[in-house]
Formats: C-alpha cells, sequence, structure tokens
C-alpha cells in the first residue's frame, strides 16, 4: 500500500472537462462519505480548484478510485477508467508525494509560483479531517508538504517576482514610494479588480476606486475597504493620489497634460490599458512620473525567467523532501508492526504475571514461580513465529526464513 493521487488538471483536461468532475464545497462531506465507503479506502482528500481536480488516498488501488470518480462524473460522457486516463493521471509512491509538494508550492499551476494554491490545499486538508477521513499516512503528507512549501517561499524566490500585470504594476508601485501613499484606482474590470486587490498591500489608507459606472466602482470599493467615485470626479481624486493605476477600457485617454496640470506634488502614473489611458503629454508636467504597460513587460519577462531559476531550486528541494518522507513512511509502517507486536505481547505478559504473583501468594517457592513465568512468557512469544517458520520450511520459502534469521540475530548455523 502506498500513497495515491487520481486527477486532471488544465495541463491535461479542458474546462468543459474538468467542470464535469469539480467538486463544490457544499458537496465534500457527502463526496468523501461516498468516496471512504469503500471497505479498502483507508483515507482520502479532496482537492478541487478551478484548475484542478485530484483525489490523494492511502491504501487502496487505483482502479477503486478511478471507477469511482467515473461513476461520479456529473456529464456522465466519460464512463470507462481507460476514457478517464486519456485526460488525466495517476502517481503512486514518491511520485505522488513529489506531485502533491509541486502543486502546493504553485510548481503546477498555470501561473508558476502563485501563492493561492498552497491555501486551497490546506483548505482541502482541513475538510478532510473535519470529516474524519485522513489518518496517519495523509496527515503526515500534508503537514510534511506545508513545511516543504513555506521552505520554497523563504528559500527560492519563486513568489518574490510577480509575473501578472496587476501584481507587478503594484511592486513597480511599492519600490516607487514607501511612504504610506494615497492611491486611486482607475477601472473595474477583470484587471481593476486584481490591481486592487493587490494594490491594498501599498496602503494602510482607503484606497480610491474610480469608474465611468459608480455601481461598479462602489462594488469593488466595498470588496477592498475603499472609497468610491465617478469618473467625472477624477480631477479632483488626482489631486489627492500619489500613486494612480488605471485600466479602464476606454478608447480614448482619460488622463492627458490637462487634466493634471493643477497637480503640485509628485504623483506616479501607471498605464495598464489598451488603447492608454494616460495620453503621452501627460509626462511632460514636471511632478509626474508616467510608467506604461510596455515598461512592465520587460519587468514581467524578467520576473518569468527568475521564477523558473528558483522553480529548479525548488524541484531540488522537493526530491530531497519527497525521499525523507518516504523513507519515513517505511519508518512509520515499521514503527506500527513494532507497537502491534508490542501490545500483544505485554497482553501475553500481563496474563502470565497475574498467574504467577498468584502461584506466589498461595505459597508456591518464588524461584519455581519465576522460571515458570518465563518459560511461559517465552513460550507465548515464539509461537506464532515458530509455526511461522515451520510452515516456510515445509513451502520451501528459503527467502523468508533468511530474513526471519537476520530478523532474529541468528544467521549463524543456519542450514538450508
Amino acid at each position: 500500500m502506498s500513497i495515491l493521487v487520481v486527477g486532471l488538471n488544465h495541463k491535461t483536461a479542458p474546462v468543459e472537462l474538468r467542470e464535469q468532475f469539480a467538486f463544490s464545497s457544499d458537496e465534500v462531506e457527502r463526496v468523501l462519505a461516498s468516496l471512504t465507503s469503500h471497505s479498502s479506502l483507508r483515507e482520502a482528500v479532496i482537492l478541487s480548484t478551478c484548475n484542478r481536480v485530484e483525489i490523494y488516498t492511502f491504501g487502496v488501488s487505483e482502479s477503486v478510485v478511478t471507477q469511482w470518480l467515473c461513476e461520479w462524473c456529473r456529464g456522465g460522457s466519460l464512463v470507462s477508467q481507460d476514457d478517464f486516463l486519456q485526460h488525466g493521471y495517476v502517481f503512486q509512491g514518491i511520485e505522488a508525494v513529489e506531485h502533491l509538494m509541486q502543486v502546493a508550492c504553485g510548481l503546477d499551476s498555470l501561473v508558476v509560483g502563485e501563492p493561492e494554491i498552497f491555501g486551497q490545499v490546506k483548505a482541502a486538508f482541513a475538510k478532510a479531517c473535519l470529516h474524519k477521513t485522513v489518518g496517519a499516512h495523509l496527515s503526515r503528507l500534508f503537514r510534511q508538504t506545508f513545511q516543504v512549501a513555506k521552505r520554497v517561499r523563504t528559500s527560492t524566490k519563486i513568489g518574490a517576482c510577480p509575473v501578472s500585470v496587476a501584481s507587478t504594476a503594484v511592486l513597480y508601485a511599492k519600490e516607487w514610494i514607501s511612504e504610506n501613499p494615497r492611491v486611486l484606482i482607475i477601472g473595474t474590470g477583470q484587471v481593476g479588480g486584481l490591481v486592487a486587490k493587490h494594490a491594498k498591500t501599498l496602503s494602510s489608507r482607503p484606497l480610491m476606486i474610480v469608474s465611468r459606472n459608480l455601481e461598479n466602482a462602489k462594488r469593488l470599493a466595498n470588496e477592498v475597504c475603499g472609497i468610491a467615485g465617478s469618473l467625472e470626479q477624477l480631477t479632483e481624486y488626482l489631486s489627492q493620489a500619489d500613486i494612480v493605476i488605471s485600466s479602464t477600457s476606454s478608447q480614448r485617454p482619460v488622463i492627458s497634460l490637462e487634466t493634471v496640470e493643477n497637480i503640485s506634488h509628485k504623483i506616479l502614473l501607471i498605464d495598464l490599458a489598451v488603447p492608454r489611458d494616460v495620453a503621452p503629454d501627460a509626462a511632460k508636467h514636471p511632478c509626474v512620473t508616467l510608467c506604461q504597460l510596455d515598461q512592465l513587460k520587460a519587468t514581467i519577462q524578467q520576473h518569468v525567467h527568475m521564477r523558473a531559476h528558483a522553480a529548479m531550486q525548488a524541484e531540488r528541494l522537493i526530491e530531497e523532501s519527497a525521499r525523507d518522507f518516504i523513507l519515513s513512511l517505511r519508518t512509520m509502517n515499521a514503527d506500527e508492526i513494532i507497537t502491534q507486536y508490542r501490545t500483544v505481547m505485554e497482553a501475553h505478559c500481563d496474563i502470565e504475571l497475574k498467574k504467577a504473583l498468584k502461584a506466589n501468594q498461595y505459597g508456591e517457592a518464588t524461584e519455581l514461580v519465576l522460571k515458570d513465568f518465563s518459560r511461559k512468557l517465552i513460550n507465548k512469544m515464539m509461537h506464532l513465529p515458530c509455526v511461522q517458520l515451520r510452515q516456510a520450511s515445509v513451502d520451501g520459502r528459503q527467502d523468508f526464513i533468511l530474513l526471519a534469521s537476520e530478523l532474529l540475530g541468528v544467521q549463524k548455523g543456519i542450514k538450508l
């Protein structure tokens, strides 16, 4: 038995297929209960995001999990395990361990190094713990994975180099001014929304959100605890801002030299829009610093190369950690056997000790009582191993006898 992962992701299957196997948060309890109803399955964790659906298990064959997945499939278009595996993957043992660590570290993400997946993996593990489908093996695996992910974040630059336009713009702004700036976001589309979420780290002051549609501005401002305004109020908000990040869908510039002519303090304008939101002549104002999209693209490309190097460092760390985990798992398996054997022997010892104490109370000589106790205890301890060894000898299992002799430390004098 070993760690097993069965799944599909953005690399192996289109979204139309992934959504058929996806599990909502409300379904996880029922799904885990259904999955662990198989008598052979000991432990399970389900990780379901927009980019992947994966089931981590211990103590079960891949056919059980893939068959269960195919039966659960929403669309019903995939019914055979062979069909599923054309779009999915199965990893066992050390490969499964490495895969989970790669996922948690963001190395298997659509954007390499993105940090959100770490929280999603932790949430999936927490839900499985809540529903009592995690045992000693998966618990040890996920906890060690979390430690590895933290080490990767602190010892490599995998997360220090943003590769999205929104996060790169915010990093650029952070390097431009460090003192609690007043930040203005123009535009509430997809990019504007991402910028606003990243920009919360720039200042403790409320973000100012301006949009052509005031309701959209209010909605985004509410999400980031900011202040909303309309595009008609842009000049007023510009006079209050130190950093401006603009990403509207306007076909004409929303900021020109005329718009900023009354600015009397240093201001950074970051233009993420195509067509441009900031007219080139705005940069003529002595207080204005203009950063356009092409400047950020060069930074993003540089960060992509840096992340690739960091990913290589992370892979080496993961390989080492996965090997250590497998070794610890083997030790864990041995520890379980030792614990079980000790429990059985202690039970035998308690039984014989009670008999010996009772005999001693009735006046039997202590020396005779102790000799009888030790003989009976040794007989109990040796009974099952002796039965197994004799049967192995009858069956001609020389490998078993050699292993037993090594285990018992009596290799000398063994004749086969």
